[in-house]
């Protein structure tokens, strides 16, 4: 059974500049009229940062959403059975730096009919739509 493209899910690190994502999914979601879920996957390079996670959580439960917490060291191929088993209808994620787009990249390869708006420190909108199918027919 497939699920229904009902939420928004925001991708975010335990890093207090994730706070901009929260708020550019919660209005993405508005948009859409979806509800937003914020999901994180916790590897070894996260595990103590309890103060942002904090930070990040106080923003979340003000704004009466839920966050899914998993812990693995392969975050894009766990976000995305998550997107698949939320019924995720849309992607939020921070711009990647440093030209280091593998969680986006893995994430598309895994689910690449699932929009995905990546936000920068500006908080400027980056938006990758699923691609089209193309017919080539030879003559």
């Amino acid at each position: 059974m497939k699920a229904e493209k009902n939420c928004v899910m925001i991708c975010v690190t335990p890093q207090i500049s994730c706070a901009r994502l929260i708020e550019a999914g919660i209005e993405i979601a508005r948009e859409e009229n979806r509800e937003a879920v914020v999901v994180t996957v916790i590897g070894n390079q996260y595990r103590n940062d309890i103060a942002a996670l904090n930070y990040l959580y106080d923003i979340i439960e003000k704004n009466g959403l839920q966050m899914k917490m998993y812990f693995n060291n392969e975050p894009a191929i766990t976000a995305a059975v998550v997107a698949k088993r939320i019924g995720a209808g849309s992607v939020v994620t921070g711009l990647p730096e440093d030209n280091n787009g593998r969680f986006i990249s893995l994430f598309r390869d895994l689910l690449p009919d699932i929009p995905v708006t990546m936000i920068g420190t500006d908080k400027t909108r980056f938006r990758l739509f699923p691609a089209l199918s193309v017919e080539h027919k030879t003559l």
